[in-house]
């Protein structure tokens, strides 16, 4: 089921990629055509994005985070905890995207948060194959390729009691934060997870976490 999200993360790059074009340029921005990017990564990761990528970038992104509230309180009121196993349809938020203009197809930026497949005590490091950090009892990271032709992607689960959800979701269902970079040419994880980090807060601010998780603004010395 994993791979299968991760599958549809490239997807949502390659779109952004192939049509992020017509929707607005940085210069743009500002005059409020599409701020959601600015919103969910904040000045300082604004500077990283643009200082990291040469070319005319263009930004996107699907959602803005008063739709994403009113979509993920609408869906996360109305799992059941006692058909935890069952099938949970969720739409995914897309909430910024950006490419450059005469990039190949598949070279983009993308953040979208969902709720996570697993549980928070059940995050998976698929078998090894992932690094996977704990950062306390409300947060942890999960960073790699989850199959062979993808790009890393790079996630932060947090627990995120919905107001008027059930009790037991924000461990069951806990949200989850992914960003696929294949823009940047930034190496390694820690910045990437530093601006998601970011990304945590302002989501967590949002959809106004009753259990006010502690998202910290840099990932632990473990990550590199």
């Amino acid at each position: 089921m994993r791979k299968t999200v991760a599958v549809s993360s490239l997807m949502a790059v390659l779109v952004l990629s192939s049509c992020g074009a017509g929707e607005s340029h940085e210069n743009g921005e500002g005059a409020g055509e599409r701020p959601h990017c600015r919103k969910i990564l904040g000045d300082a990761g604004m500077s990283w994005l643009e200082s990291s990528v040469e070319g005319d970038l263009h930004l996107g992104g699907t959602d803005d985070l008063d739709t994403v509230r009113s979509l993920f309180y609408k869906q996360l009121r109305t799992w059941d905890p006692d058909d935890a196993d069952g099938y949970f349809s969720f739409a995914d938020a897309h909430v910024c995207g950006a490419s450059v203009a005469g990039k190949p197809p598949g070279e983009g930026f993308d953040i979208r948060y969902t709720r996570s497949v697993h549980s928070f005590g059940d995050i998976s490091d698929d078998d090894g194959k992932l690094a996977k950090v704990p950062v306390n009892s409300d947060v942890a990271l999960v960073y790699g390729r989850w199959s062979l032709g993808n790009p890393p992607s790079y996630n932060v689960y947090f627990r995120c009691q919905i107001p008027g959800a059930p009790a037991e979701q924000k461990d069951g269902v806990p949200i989850m934060g992914e960003m696929v970079d294949t823009l940047t040419g930034e190496t390694g994880a820690r910045t990437r997870m530093k601006h998601l980090l970011h990304s945590a807060q302002v989501m967590a601010r949002t959809l106004d976490c009753e259990n006010d998780p502690v998202i910290p603004s840099e990932p632990p010395a473990a990550v590199k």
